[in-house]
């Protein structure tokens, strides 16, 4: 009997831990909690990518944070949250628009700093969207893809609705989270005219980038700690961590894709494009820059990335 309560209590002890690690991981990876500030409002914090390519990017912030070049834009989502973006066009009236989907704990404005200004020069309008729970935008859970898919198809239809569906053509951009948001929402029923993907450094799933996160930087075991994690987003953000796979939407769409990702990137495996870009049934491109870690490829190779997206937007354009 002593024997079998020792192992009770034992089980008991292990149980509270993995639900206290498993809700410190929701509300620090889930929530809104830990945003950093936007870039807009001045210099990044020390110990990010932006403060150490504050120099390179400053010029880009000043022209975007010019309030006479930028519209602030809103929709209403499916469940019923105010979402905003950034709109961006250009002088030259041109109907070739790039809709921008930014990375976790980010905001459309920090990671289209870095290239909003070069696409708006070159002749495209510029959507930067700040997604749920992100930003100007309502929501107190990011969820990774799963919900913000059917964002992006609702921020495709506002801008079919205000210019015309005829009338524009979209490529679809997203960095980390917002790539692989881009890549989910392409098995939903996208318009044909939006007409290619641009996927900087995005995961394969929720519950791969997860099991990632827990195993590399955690060092604590996938099981059962996503388990109850996934328990969590069902009960309270309402959505399933296996509910979509970008392996999965690109091997049944047919839209042109280019991939970009970091050699070295420690957060989201460089695998990962690998594998997306294997699954992908239509016209496709990789571009792995070396020794680039997270979301920083093209500020690690900026003429070799511009070249790269230059080449593609034009065949897609």
């Amino acid at each position: 009997m002593i024997a079998l309560w020792i192992i009770l209590s034992v089980l008991g002890i292990a149980a509270i831990a993995i639900a206290a690690i498993s809700a410190y991981f929701f509300v620090s990876v889930i929530g809104r909690k830990g945003i950093r500030v936007d870039l807009s409002e001045g210099m990044p914090p020390e110990g990010t990518a932006w403060h150490k390519y504050y120099d390179m990017i400053k010029a880009s912030i000043d022209y975007l944070n010019c309030p006479e070049r930028q519209e602030i834009v809103s929709i209403r989502s499916d469940d019923g949250l105010t979402l905003k973006g950034r709109l961006y066009t250009n002088l030259d009236k041109s109907n070739n628009f790039i809709l921008f989907m930014h990375g976790w704990k980010s905001t459309g404005f920090n990671d289209g700093a870095v290239i909003v200004e070069y696409y708006v020069k070159q002749g495209y309008n510029v959507l930067l969207v700040d997604q749920r729970s992100r930003g100007m935008s309502q929501g107190k859970y990011a969820c990774f893809g799963i919900k913000e898919r059917y964002d992006c198809l609702a921020w495709v239809n506002y801008l079919n609705n205000r210019y015309g569906k005829d009338n524009i053509k979209i490529v679809l951009e997203g960095i980390s989270m917002g790539a692989s948001t881009v890549m989910m929402a392409t098995g939903l029923d996208l318009p044909d005219n939006v007409v290619g993907l641009l996927a900087d450094c995005g995961f394969t799933s929720p519950y791969e980038q997860f099991r990632h996160v827990a195993r590399k930087s955690m060092k604590v075991p996938a099981f059962p700690l996503l388990n109850v994690f996934g328990l969590y987003c069902r009960i309270l953000a309402g959505f399933d961590i296996r509910a979509c796979d970008t392996r999965d939407t690109l091997s049944r769409s047919k839209l042109p894709i280019a991939m970009i990702h970091g050699g070295d990137d420690r957060f989201v495996p460089t695998s990962m494009s690998v594998e997306n870009y294997e699954a992908a049934a239509g016209e496709k491109f990789l571009k792995v820059v070396p020794g680039a870690g997270h979301g920083v490829a093209y500020l690690a190779d900026p003429e070799g990335v511009l070249t790269y997206l230059d080449e593609f937007l034009k065949k897609c354009f």
